[in-house]
């Protein structure tokens, strides 16, 4: 039995988990908009440059991590959930992430990063296998909840067979985004006015990074679901079975 990464359905699940959630895929989305546009606001105002100022920076520098990584779990949830019964979801049920869990989440991120810049240092096709080998790390985290030395395993295990598939949807993520990237750029040039950053940030923060997020999901899911299909060996016939 080999495994499949379907690309077709996975945007089709994002596109329907939106659509019947899109209460609380937009409140999320508006805080984490709203959040970093504060913390935006407070880094450029920040004057003198002092030691006051600085440890200010850091404080805000690590609240941001903290916060974007409790919304982007809180949007796995939505995915994972979305998978197994496509129905509206309440803020209650995804529950609030353990503080353990945002820390487990970041150091994986940091790993992750860590591997991939190591992979491409040495050369570029490395660095793109090790990014396809891991790409469903922390889907596997935040579903299983596991020590964050445990999920590199399993997403490898996950992709075995299926890398090219992983390859083909991370080139249509970067295809969307640099599309979106050229289009302001031909109106607008290198320099974003005020409007047309704020535009492209909204597309980026309730759009695109949403569904990104779910078809990445149901890719993880599915592919959760054929590995446990291909571990768990058929049982033996019953010789005594009058159907045989």
């Amino acid at each position: 039995m080999f495994k499949s990464v379907y690309i077709g359905k996975a945007i089709q699940y994002a596109f329907q988990l939106y659509i019947v959630n899109w209460k609380l895929v937009l409140l999320l989305a508006l805080i984490s908009f709203l959040f970093t546009a504060m913390l935006d606001v407070i880094r450029v105002n920040v004057y003198p440059i002092d030691l006051w100022s600085v440890l200010g920076l850091i404080a805000i520098a690590l609240i941001s991590i903290y916060a974007s990584t409790v919304l982007t779990i809180l949007f796995i949830k939505i995915g994972l959930k979305g998978f197994d019964s496509l129905k509206v979801l309440k803020f209650s049920d995804l529950g609030y992430p353990s503080f353990s869990l945002v820390l487990r989440f970041i150091i994986v991120i940091l790993v992750f990063l860590l591997l991939i810049f190591l992979g491409t240092l040495i050369l570029i096709f490395p660095g793109f296998i090790m990014l396809c080998a891991l790409f469903f790390v922390t889907e596997v985290l935040v579903d299983q909840n596991l020590p964050a030395k445990k999920v590199f395993r399993i997403s490898e295990k996950l992709t075995e067979g299926v890398k090219w598939g992983i390859f083909g949807l991370i080139m249509l993520y970067l295809t969307v985004s640099l599309a979106l990237s050229i289009a302001f750029f031909v109106q607008y040039g290198f320099e974003l006015p005020f409007y047309a950053g704020l535009a492209q940030r909204i597309i980026i923060s309730f759009i695109i990074s949403p569904l990104v997020i779910f078809a990445s999901t149901y890719l993880y899911k599915d592919l959760k679901q054929q590995q446990e299909a291909i571990d768990t060996p058929d049982p033996m016939p019953d010789p005594d079975d009058p159907e045989l």
